[in-house]
């Protein structure tokens, strides 16, 4: 089997991925505060509270989510972000957009957002690594039984 080339990509995830999760964040805020405001109202839910909420959430979210580069790397043997060695795997692949997810290798987990429009031609080549590296080669030990033989 051969291996995929080396590819390196800078990626942010862009303004959707931003928008994306500003959205989330006000709707997660606009259910809490309809809940709370129909709690504290005997049933009727306030629309204006649920309104302010979501606004507020979907502001502080928009800016918490501020672009940062990220600089990933497959060199052939091993993946790395921004030098740091890690983990990458494919979460969600709409075909011009990529949710990775990476596991550096001291812990804890980062979710990256990639446009075909980012990575420009070079997402075929991601794509290719991210598949292969991740599929078992011919030397790879074989999968233990889920059952132990009776």
């Amino acid at each position: 089997m051969r291996h995929p080339p080396p590819v390196a990509v800078t990626c942010s995830g862009g303004a959707p991925w931003r928008a994306v999760q500003a959205l989330l964040a006000a709707l997660a805020a606009a259910a809490v505060a309809a809940w709370a405001s129909a709690w504290l109202a005997d049933g009727h839910p306030s629309a204006a509270a649920a309104f302010l909420a979501a606004f507020a959430a979907g502001l502080l979210a928009w800016r918490l989510a501020a672009l940062r580069p990220l600089a990933l790397r497959w060199d052939g043997a091993e993946w790395s972000a921004d030098g740091a060695p890690c983990a990458a795997e494919v979460s969600i692949d709409l075909g011009r957009w990529l949710l990775l997810r990476l596991t550096p290798a001291e812990g804890g987990t980062r979710w990256l957002a990639l446009g075909a429009r980012e990575a420009g031609s070079r997402i075929h080549l991601l794509r290719a690594a991210l598949y292969c590296a991740a599929a078992p080669t011919a030397s790879s030990p074989p999968a233990s039984p889920s059952r132990p033989a009776p």
